[in-house]
């Protein structure tokens, strides 16, 4: 299995008004995972459709969780992100933070998310209350386990072999990858999705 490699060419016109392609430089990492989040938080939707980030940089006893959010359904979500290239070390820690939040009884839960809710641009919830207005539920009902997405700009053959057999053995990890690329000052963001994550 060969690492996936992406190309990107913008189409210009030359003198004669001929289109030609131009390649665009690729970007291997962005200068720091703060600024992949930032970008994200402000824009929840690269991530997936009706997304709420709930939670950033979020304090576990196991480390800082990247981003917490809900989905459309309600379904928690822990996300993972790497400013370069996914590697199978990712896959630990967001299964460590996805287990940790697991093992909190639905009440030390929603108040884990309520107390460190407020931070980088994350709005203050109070995570109960919120939670049953936004999905007309409640999430002590729900025993589903966090879905698990990996965040990332591309990811290596090790790390995509794991997540597609964690998923197909029922485990819900998904992976995302952002392939970015410049252009003098512009930068061009394209989104790949692994093991059915919603476009």
């Amino acid at each position: 299995m060969s690492m996936i490699k992406v190309k990107l060419w913008l189409l210009d016109k030359n003198e004669k008004n001929q289109l030609h392609p131009v390649q665009l430089e690729e970007v291997g990492e962005t200068e720091t995972e703060k600024q992949l989040e930032n970008i994200l938080v402000n824009n929840p939707e690269l991530l997936m459709p009706g997304l709420k980030l709930i939670g950033r940089q979020t304090p576990t006893d196991r480390g800082l969780l990247d981003l917490l959010g809900v989905d459309e359904d309600g379904n928690l979500i822990v996300f993972e992100l790497k400013r370069g290239t996914l590697a199978r070390d990712a896959i630990a820690q967001v299964i460590d933070y996805a287990s940790y939040l697991n093992d909190l009884d639905r009440e030390t839960l929603s108040q884990h998310i309520s107390d460190r809710s407020g931070q980088g641009g994350i709005e203050k919830i109070d995570f109960k209350n919120w939670y049953q207005e936004q999905y007309s539920g409640n999430l002590e009902s729900s025993d589903n386990p966090a879905k698990m997405v990996l965040v990332g700009l591309g990811a290596d053959d090790t790390t995509r072999r794991m997540v597609s057999y964690l998923s197909k053995t029922g485990v819900d990890i998904s992976l995302i990858t952002f392939y970015a690329f410049k252009k003098g000052e512009e930068a061009i963001l394209e989104w790949a999705s692994e093991n059915n994550l919603p476009l």
